[in-house]
C-alpha cells in the first residue's frame, strides 16, 4: 500500500480498536488484564500514524524501511502483551476461585530425582548433582500449567471447546515465544501449529511474520470470548 492508504487503513484500525475498548470497558464481566493491551497497540498505532503523516518532529522524512521494520516491532510486542495479560487473566480465575495449579515441570523435575534416589543408595554422593537438577525447574506454573488448571476445575466446559482452545493458546504461545528472538524464522512445523490454531494468516510462506493492525482486534475478541465462556460456565 502507499502512504496515503495506510493513513485510511491506520486510522480505521485504531477507530475500531477503540470502539472494542469501550466495549470492554462497560460489559459484564469485563477484563482489565486486557486494557494494557489495547492502551499499548492505540498508542504505537497513533504514533506510526503521525510518523506517515510527518507530524512527528524527532522523525522527520517517511522511510519505507523504517516504517516496516516499526510494523514488525509493533506485532512482536503486541503478541507477548496479549499472551502476558491473559496469563495474568488466568491467574485472577484461579486465584478468585481457589483453585490448585500444579507446576508440571516442578513436578516433573522432582519425579526424577525420587528415581535417582531410589537408585543410588548413597544419596550424599549425588547431592550437589540432584541440587543441580531442582534448579532446572521453573518456581512458577507455565501458562499451560494455568489453562490446564482452568479446564480440569470448571467442569461446565464443552469438551470439544477445550480442545479447541488448548489448540488456540498453544499457537499464541508459540507466536510469542518465535518473535521474542532477533531474525526469528517460523519453522514448518511451528506454521503448522499456527495453521490448526486457525493462526496462519499470522505468517506468510517463507515463515515471516505477516500480521496486520486489524488483526489485533480479531486476536482480543478471541480472548475476550474465551475467557466470555470461561465465567458463563463456573
Amino acid at each position: 500500500m502507499d502512504k496515503n492508504s495506510w493513513v485510511v487503513k491506520l486510522k480505521q484500525d485504531i477507530i475500531e480498536l477503540n470502539q472494542l475498548r469501550e466495549i470492554l470497558v462497560t460489559k459484564n464481566p469485563t477484563y482489565p488484564f486486557l486494557y494494557q493491551t489495547i492502551e499499548d497497540a492505540l498508542y504505537s498505532m497513533a504514533c506510526l500514524l503521525a510518523y506517515i503523516e510527518e507530524k512527528n518532529p524527532y522523525l522527520l522524512g517517511f522511510r519505507e524501511d523504517y516504517f516496516l521494520n516499526r510494523n514488525v516491532q509493533m506485532h512482536t510486542c503486541f503478541i507477548a502483551d496479549l499472551h502476558k495479560n491473559t496469563e495474568t487473566g488466568l491467574i485472577e480465575l484461579i486465584t478468585n476461585q481457589k483453585f490448585h495449579c500444579i507446576n508440571s515441570l516442578e513436578s516433573r523435575v522432582n519425579s526424577i530425582i525420587t528415581r535417582l534416589q531410589e537408585k543410588v543408595k548413597d544419596n550424599l554422593s549425588i547431592a550437589s548433582e540432584l541440587s543441580d537438577i531442582r534448579k532446572f525447574a521453573i518456581k512458577q506454573p507455565s501458562f499451560s500449567d494455568r489453562l490446564e488448571c482452568i479446564f480440569k476445575n470448571i467442569n461446565g466446559l464443552n469438551r470439544d471447546y477445550v480442545g479447541g482452545a488448548r489448540i488456540y493458546f498453544n499457537g499464541i504461545s508459540k507466536m510469542r515465544n518465535s518473535v521474542s528472538h532477533p531474525n526469528r524464522i517460523f519453522t514448518e512445523h511451528e506454521i503448522a501449529v499456527l495453521k490448526r490454531a486457525k493462526l496462519g494468516k499470522a505468517v506468510n510462506k517463507d515463515g515471516n511474520l505477516c500480521m496486520t493492525f486489524e488483526g489485533y482486534r480479531y486476536l482480543l475478541l478471541d480472548v475476550i470470548n474465551f475467557f466470555d465462556t470461561l465465567y458463563a460456565n463456573l
